[in-house]
């Protein structure tokens, strides 16, 4: 269960073995039990060799979220230039 005051962030740190400083990391959050509108958001992700840390923030400014929430993350993978002809 997280419980963050309005407007504060927090930092979830999820360790993944196929990230590298060069991937880049798309993420979402929904709400689980939490029912705050507006509801909680993806404030930045940041990703490492190894690991990711993505930047939760509570989008409501006064009320605190006190729930559970729902983390989606996407990992892409960067690829060599590929030539294109003239």
């Amino acid at each position: 269960v997280l419980s963050l005051v309005g407007a504060t962030d927090f930092v979830l740190t999820v360790t993944n073995s196929v990230v590298t400083t060069t991937d880049l990391v798309f993420g979402n959050v929904a709400n689980g039990t939490n029912t705050m509108t507006p509801g909680p958001r993806v404030a930045s992700i940041t990703p490492a060799a190894g690991v990711m840390t993505i930047r939760i923030h509570n989008g409501n400014a006064t009320a605190a979220l006190n729930g559970t929430v729902i983390v989606d993350f996407m990992v892409v993978k960067q690829q060599d230039a590929i030539p294109v002809a003239p």
